[in-house]
């Protein structure tokens, strides 16, 4: 297959993917105060830097 057949296919299975509607249940879903206060900590822990050689990533923990 050639490689723009392969990038079709594979935009074909994402699109399949992505597009498809969520199922009722997944409407039902909460995360846990845990996972939220991590997630939150982790975003305020994350420093991003811009500089001439592009973006660095700190965690600063």
């Amino acid at each position: 297959m050639c490689v723009i057949g392969k990038l079709l296919t594979k935009r074909h299975l994402m699109e399949n993917i992505y597009s498809k509607k969520s199922c009722d249940h997944d409407k039902n879903l909460q995360p846990s105060k845990e996972t939220v206060n991590r997630i939150l900590n982790y975003s305020k822990a994350l420093s991003v830097m811009n500089t001439k050689f592009g973006k660095i990533e700190n965690l600063l923990n």
